[in-house]
């Protein structure tokens, strides 16, 4: 092996690594490689690349910004005109948007339903970096409750919602309906309900498929989350009872 190829290699990420998470389910749309060690999304250039944290140097922003967008999913965004916006992007947007990919591995791009002249990439690109931005702060005021059910649900399902089933379901969270958001928040608040949804996610195909089955589990157990809500609320009323008779 040459000492060009060593270098080459030395840049990535090893198969093996226990630390490498890839997300193939595209309708999570974000980045599918992400390192659990240093909690950030990974770039690739036709192979995952190591963080700077895991290669001990630091690459450039406009290399890691189209190793980034080279990492995209899907069909919604146009990488080609997104890496032209990039490259003309100041300075300080290019560390911004390499920083926000790196923590949040949502994509931001120019959409390929979008024709725009060469002198407006740029403009529209700064816009949808900052229009990101803002819903990722609006999402996560939404998730607050969601981590805390996560985390107090890992106590009582320690071995079948461990950290990557919750940052999963966190990822999931984010591409489901609002009513559909809800049923995932009953489901959680429902031991019961969670132990059969988590037995289900246990064993559906991570394929394309599995949105669409996720949402079939989530109205097929909406009947039940209703009835175990019902019964939690009259144990929490039966139970106050004897604290207003007292009163009286």
């Amino acid at each position: 092996m040459t000492e060009k190829t060593k270098e080459a290699t030395s840049q990535h990420c090893a198969e093996n690594c226990p630390f490498l998470e890839i997300n193939y389910f595209e309708a999570i749309q974000k980045i599918p490689y992400h390192c659990a060690l240093f909690d950030t999304f990974l770039a690739f250039d036709g192979q995952i690349l190591r963080c700077t944290e895991c290669l001990g140097q630091q690459r450039s922003i406009k290399e890691e910004g189209l190793n980034f967008i080279n990492a995209y999913k899907g069909d919604k965004v146009n990488r080609s005109i997104t890496k032209i916006g990039f490259s003309k992007l100041l300075p300080t947007l290019q560390t911004q948007f390499v920083a926000f990919l790196k923590k949040f591995g949502h994509p931001v791009g120019i959409p390929k339903c979008m024709h725009l002249d060469a002198q407006k990439i740029q403009q529209v690109l700064a816009i949808q970096l900052a229009k990101s931005m803002e819903e990722v702060q609006t999402e996560n005021k939404e998730m607050e409750e969601l981590k805390k059910l996560l985390k107090k649900s890992t106590d009582d399902f320690p071995e079948m919602l461990d950290s990557k089933m919750c940052k999963f379901l966190m990822s999931l969270f984010s591409v489901l309906t609002s009513d559909e958001q809800e049923m995932l928040i009953q489901i959680l608040r429902n031991p019961k309900s969670l132990s059969v949804f988590l037995q289900k996610l246990k064993f559906m195909p991570n394929d394309n498929t599995l949105l669409d089955n996720i949402r079939i589990e989530l109205h097929t157990l909406a009947p039940q989350i209703r009835l175990e809500a019902l019964g939690i609320a009259n144990t929490v009323q039966t139970e106050n009872i004897p604290q207003q008779n007292e009163r009286n």
